[in-house]
């Protein structure tokens, strides 16, 4: 009933986001591994189960760069750490309110809403 969002300065747009975590894949990684090792570096936690949700385009217009959104669950504390330039605190929000800091402009990151939106569709493991 819990979503696990991350709060960072985004210096582009002067303001603090609420954002999913996300972070960049490292040379000869796979993809799944990739979100694996930043929910863990950017939450502290691992995902007893991760599922791929969509794959898109970022900004097709200049850019041919995908994001690949990943919905985790069973979540247990694990050790990690964030980047040592990101600046990162954790924010848990009831899923029940989601919608609305959506549409209230609490969240405005794309990649963000376009995840959070498309996970209120899949139901949990059973």
């Amino acid at each position: 009933d819990t979503v696990l969002l991350i709060r960072q300065y985004r210096p582009a747009v002067g303001e603090f986001l609420l954002e999913v975590p996300a972070g960049t894949i490292e040379p000869n990684e796979p993809v799944d591994q990739t979100a694996a090792r930043e929910l863990i570096e950017e939450t502290g936690y691992s995902a007893g189960v991760l599922h791929k949700m969509f794959s898109q385009y970022l900004a097709p217009g200049y850019s041919s760069e995908v994001l690949h959104a990943y919905i985790a669950w069973s979540l247990s504390p694990a050790s990690g750490t964030a980047d040592e330039d990101e600046n990162i605190e954790v924010v848990p929000v009831k899923i029940s309110e989601v919608e609305k800091m959506i549409l209230g402009g609490e969240i405005k990151d794309a990649k963000s809403i376009a995840s959070l939106l498309v996970s209120l569709r899949i139901p949990p493991p059973a």
